[in-house]
Parts: structure tokens; C-alpha cells; sequence
């Protein structure tokens, strides 16, 4: 009689881990399936923004823009398409501790009277600590004649503030933006900045050419912490497959103490 009970009992824990071990081995599924998502929706970094004959191909493939290069003249014509027609692509700018500014070469050759050139940029900043980003174009020494009359519009999408639009040799040290926080935390700015030329400019200076670096920093440390990977998802797939394995072992242990069980009986 005691023997009967014992088999009935590990039949039962028996049935339980089996059930605790499906759903393991669900949950493990499902999170692998959703890590693999997240890293198909990552954002799509560009490591540089020149616009160069030599890069036609590669801006294509975004689809930036549509290019057509001029043989005989080596030149590059720039045709924007709708936003609605291209997607758009950004280029990520990582500042934290010890990693307090971060800059993007800028370059454009031979634009015509109303040509322009759109980019797009996501700051992510770590801090625990109110902080204040700035932004800034310098234009390279030997490329100031296209600076003259370049102009330059700096659009906060993430507030859908307008920071500055006028001439790129004109705009302030820096155009700035606070970010707020009391705990650590990591807060993201998207930039949309165009660099285009008016249609009176004359052509005095067609096959002219402008390199600028777009920088953006944070005054010292003061605030910036680590980065926070954010991804636990080595943690979560490592708990559940530990919970899978021990219970696929408690049912094997269970299963030969069930037969011994059930050859002692008999």
C-alpha cells in the first residue's frame, strides 16, 4: 500500500516538472526569438558623412539621395528626394564618462544654387546629473570661400525646436541643449541638420568645396556616467535554461526511482 502511494506521488512531481519543463523550454524559445528581434531593429551606424564621387555607391544604398556624377567634370549634383520616398538613416553619437565629446566629418563638393544636404544624428548620453550638450560646425582651415555663403539649419526633433538656421560661418560657439535627470539614466537627442545654398548664390563659387566637423560635447564629467548596456538578455536566457536543465534532471531521477519503485512492488 505505502509502495502504491509512493508511485502515485512520483507520478504526480513527475507530471509537474514535465509541465514546468515545457514551459522552460517555451519561455527560452520565445526570448531568443525576441533578443534576435531586437537586434534586427538596431539603429544603423554610418561612420562618416562624405560626400565624395568615391561614396555615390554607398549613399545610394541608404538612399540619401539621388547622385549624378559629372565625368567630365568629376563634379556631384545633388537631387533630394522626398522623405516620404527615402528612408532615412542616422548616424549614432555615443557621449558618457570619460568619452565627453564625440565628432562627424562633413564634406560636400561642387553643390549648385538651391542644392542641399540633409543628416540625421541620435546623442545618447549617460548621466546621473543635469547636463548640457552642445553642438558646433567647424569648418577646416582652407575651405572658408564656400563657408561664405553656406547655410546651415540645426532642428531638435525630439523638442521640434529650431536651434539655428543661418550661415555656417556665423553660427554661435555652440547651440545648446539641457538634459535633466536624478538618477542614472541614458536620454537621447535627434538632430536633423541641412546644409544647403541659396538660389541667388552666384557662381563664383561652383567647384568649390567645404569640410566641417560636427561635434558634439558635454563640459568635463561633470554628470556623465558609464554606459548601461541595457541588453540582460545573456542573463535571462542563461536563469531560464539553468530552470530547464534542473528540472529535465529531477524528471530522470524521479523516472529511474519511479521504475525501482515499481520493480520492488512486484
Amino acid at each position: 500500500m505505502e509502495s502504491s502511494q509512493t508511485l502515485k506521488r512520483l507520478r504526480i512531481v513527475i507530471v509537474v516538472l514535465s509541465v514546468l519543463l515545457v514551459i522552460s523550454l517555451a519561455a527560452l524559445s520565445a526570448t531568443l526569438i525576441h533578443f534576435s528581434g531586437l537586434q534586427d531593429l538596431a539603429t544603423v551606424e554610418i561612420p562618416n558623412n562624405i560626400i565624395t564621387p568615391e561614396s555615390l555607391s554607398h549613399e545610394a544604398e541608404y538612399g540619401q539621395a539621388l547622385y549624378h556624377a559629372d565625368q567630365m567634370h568629376n563634379a556631384v549634383v545633388l537631387t533630394n528626394t522626398s522623405e516620404t520616398a527615402r528612408p532615412r538613416s542616422e548616424t549614432t553619437i555615443e557621449l558618457y564618462k570619460r568619452h565627453a565629446e564625440d565628432n562627424d566629418p562633413f564634406q560636400v563638393t561642387n553643390m549648385f544654387p538651391g542644392d542641399a544636404e540633409t543628416r540625421y544624428y541620435r546623442v545618447r548620453v549617460s548621466h546621473s546629473a543635469d547636463v548640457t550638450v552642445h553642438y558646433h560646425a567647424t569648418i577646416r582651415p582652407g575651405y572658408e570661400k564656400l563657408a561664405e555663403v553656406m547655410m546651415i539649419r540645426i532642428q531638435l526633433l525630439t523638442t521640434g525646436q529650431t536651434m539655428y538656421e543661418g550661415l555656417m560661418r556665423d553660427m554661435p560657439e555652440s547651440v545648446s541643449h539641457t538634459l535633466t535627470a536624478s538618477s542614472s539614466t541614458t536620454s537621447e537627442l535627434e538632430y536633423e541638420i541641412t546644409a544647403y545654398l541659396d538660389t541667388r548664390v552666384g557662381n563664383d563659387y561652383q567647384n568649390k568645396s567645404l569640410i566641417a566637423d560636427f561635434s558634439w560635447w558635454v563640459d568635463g564629467d561633470g554628470g556623465l556616467t558609464p554606459p548601461g548596456t541595457g541588453d540582460n538578455s545573456n542573463v535571462i536566457i542563461f536563469r531560464i535554461a539553468i530552470a530547464a536543465f534542473v528540472s529535465a534532471a529531477v524528471i530522470v531521477l524521479l523516472y529511474r526511482r519511479k521504475k525501482e519503485a515499481q520493480k520492488n512492488e512486484r
